[in-house]
C-alpha cells in the first residue's frame, strides 16, 4: 500500500512541478490568445488565471489520489486481518482432518471448515491434473495469500487504461460544462447516483461470487463425480469499475471541500454532497472492503479456478514456502 502510494504521489509532485515549469516559462499566457469565451461561456482572461487554475486542478488531484488511498487502506486492513485468520487456521488443522466434509463450506467458517476447503481445492484441481500441485507440501493459506494479494494489489495500481478513462470523464465534465451550461454541482449530483448504481453492482458482484464458490464446494462434496464446468468471471471489470468509482468520489470529494467559492454560490446542494460522499466512505470502508479479500479467495476457488494457472503458481508457491 505504501509503495503504491509514494508512487502516486512522486507522479504528483512531477506533475505540479511540470505545470510550474510550464507557468514560469509564459506558457500559459498563450491561452487567452486562443481560447475566448463569449457570453455564454465565460473562461480566464489573463494567463495568471490559467497558471492559478492549472495550481488549483494539481492541488485536487493530490487530494483525490489520498483520500483514495485513505480507503484503500481499509481494503489492506481487511485482507490483513483475514490472511491472519487463515494461517492461524492452517497452522491449528489436525493432521487426521476434521472428518467429513461440512454441509456449507465458507472462508470465514471454523478450522474444520477451513480443512474441507482445503481438501475439497486439492481434489477438485488434482482430478483434472494430478501434477498441477504438490499434495504433500501445498500451503492453502500461501496459495490465498497470492490470490488476495493480487486482487488488492489491482485496486492500487493506477494503469494506462484506468487513466484513459478518467482522463475521458472528465472531458464528458467539459463538454457538458462548457455546452449544455449545466454547473459542477449539478454534475456531480448526478454523478454520485451513477457511483452509487456501481458501487452497489460490485457489492452484489461479490457476494454473488462468494456464495457461489460455497455452492460449488457443497456440490462437490455430496457428488464428486458429476461433470464439472469452469465458470468464467472478469475479476479485473469488477476491480477496474470499482477502482473507477471509488476515485471518482474522492474527487468529488475533494473538489467540493476544497473550493470555497463553490460553498458560497452552492452552499446548500455542497453540503449535500459532502454529507453525502462522507456516507458513501463509510459504506465502503465499513461495509465493501471486508468483502474483497473473501472475493479474491473465492475467484480463486472452483468453480472459477484454472488449473492451469494453479499449476503455474507450483514452483512460486514451493518458493515462498522456502523464504517463510
Amino acid at each position: 500500500w505504501l509503495d503504491h502510494l509514494l508512487n502516486e504521489m512522486v507522479a504528483c509532485l512531477l506533475m505540479f512541478l511540470t505545470v510550474w515549469l510550464l507557468g514560469h516559462l509564459g506558457f500559459f499566457n498563450h491561452f487567452p490568445t486562443y481560447l475566448k469565451g463569449h457570453s455564454e461561456l465565460h473562461l480566464p482572461t489573463t494567463g495568471y488565471q490559467y497558471k492559478v487554475l492549472a495550481y488549483e486542478m494539481c492541488v485536487i488531484l493530490t487530494f483525490a489520489l489520498i483520500l483514495y488511498f485513505c480507503l484503500a487502506i481499509s481494503v489492506v486492513h481487511a485482507a490483513t486481518q483475514k490472511l491472519a485468520k487463515w494461517k492461524n487456521k492452517e497452522r491449528a488443522i489436525p493432521s487426521g482432518g476434521s472428518g467429513g466434509m461440512a454441509k456449507h463450506l465458507t472462508l470465514g467458517g471454523a478450522i474444520g471448515q477451513f480443512n474441507d476447503l482445503k481438501l475439497y481445492f486439492v481434489e477438485y484441481v488434482t482430478l483434472e491434473d494430478p501434477e498441477a500441485i504438490d499434495v504433500q507440501g501445498f500451503s492453502f493459506y500461501r496459495y490465498l495469500l497470492i490470490a488476495v494479494r493480487g486482487t488488492v494489489d489491482s485496486m492500487l495500481i493506477f494503469g494506462p487504461l484506468m487513466w484513459i478513462a478518467i482522463l475521458w470523464t472528465f472531458g464528458v465534465f467539459l463538454f457538458i460544462h462548457a455546452y449544455a451550461h449545466v454547473a459542477f454541482i449539478r454534475i456531480m449530483t448526478f454523478f454520485l447516483a451513477v457511483l452509487v448504481a456501481a458501487l452497489a453492482a460490485m457489492m452484489w458482484a461479490v457476494v454473488s461470487v462468494n456464495r457461489t464458490s460455497a455452492e460449488s464446494a457443497k456440490q462437490f462434496s455430496e457428488s464428486p463425480d458429476i461433470p464439472r464446468t469452469r465458470k468464467k468471471h472478469q475479476s479485473w471489470i469488477i476491480f477496474g469499475l470499482m477502482t473507477y468509482a471509488v476515485f471518482f468520489l474522492c474527487y468529488g470529494t475533494s473538489r467540493t471541500l476544497l473550493q470555497p467559492w463553490l460553498w458560497k454560490l452552492y452552499f446548500y446542494a455542497l453540503l449535500f454532497v459532502a454529507g453525502f460522499s462522507l456516507v458513501m466512505c463509510l459504506v465502503f470502508a465499513f461495509a465493501i472492503a471486508p468483502l474483497i479479500p473473501t472475493y479474491g479467495a473465492s475467484v480463486a476457488m472452483p468453480p472459477y479456478v484454472d488449473v492451469a494457472h494453479v499449476k503455474s503458481l507450483k514452483v512460486d508457491l514451493q518458493d515462498d514456502q522456502l523464504r517463510s
